[in-house]
């Protein structure tokens, strides 16, 4: 049996479920690859001296709940980030929301092919389509830090996003973020067009069903059949 030291043994005996979580995110999502996509991907943000991974070992350790807040995971991981927790907060704050699309598109191309191996597929609901199963979700509400809504009762909304859901892999693999809170799912109707490929099925709810939208499908089949 392969040997890993006493301190991670320990780990192991005490939070297996973590470890067993943490170690293929590691794996799958390594620190030199979310470099180069945020890299790639961002339109006016740059990296100088808090990388993009390092601020992603931040948020893993609030999104998996090993701490509260993203206050206590930077105190908890002080040794390995070199700039204040305002500058982490200010980095945080101005990530582009094509940055976080691109990840969940990154992430699930990255962990398919895990998910084959390990017969984690489902065989296809319409056999030789793809289905994919649109909806979009407001994000929860805040708290009241705006001046200009802290008078209101009500949260102010942070943002929008059109999810799309492949329900063979049982995965989100894409995401259309919009900032804007009061934003619905007609609003990335466009964008959503731009996503279709040939024999994909898309399965929503009747604020899809516009005039516009429908009438779109077919130009994308028609443009989809030219470059073929």
């Amino acid at each position: 049996m392969l040997n890993l030291g006493e301190k991670f043994e320990a780990f192991i005996a005490n939070a297996p479920a973590a470890v067993a979580l943490r170690a293929p995110l590691q794996r799958l999502l390594p620190a030199e690859q979310l470099d180069a996509l945020f890299n790639n991907t961002a339109q006016s943000q740059y990296e100088k001296t808090l990388l993009f991974s390092t601020l992603m070992t931040l948020m893993f350790d609030v999104t998996l709940k090993s701490t509260a807040s993203l206050r206590k995971s930077y105190l908890h991981h002080r040794t390995i980030v070199p700039v204040s927790l305002a500058a982490v907060y200010q980095k945080t704050n101005n990530l582009e929301p094509n940055i976080a699309a691109e990840l969940v598109r990154y992430s699930f191309k990255r962990l398919r092919p895990a998910l084959r191996q390990n017969d984690g597929e489902k065989a296809p609901l319409v056999p030789g389509l793809r289905t994919i199963i649109v909806d979009g979700n407001h994000f929860g509400g805040t708290q009241h830090r705006l001046v200009g809504t802290r008078r209101h009762q009500a949260s102010p909304l942070p943002g929008f996003v059109l999810a799309l859901y492949d329900p063979q892999c049982e995965r989100v693999f894409d995401l259309l973020p919009c900032e804007d809170g009061h934003a619905q799912d007609r609003t990335l109707l466009p964008e959503l067009v731009e996503r279709i490929q040939a024999n994909d099925l898309l399965v929503g709810d009747r604020n899809f069903c516009t005039i516009d939208f429908l009438y779109a499908i077919p130009l994308v089949s028609q443009r989809l059949s030219q470059k073929a």
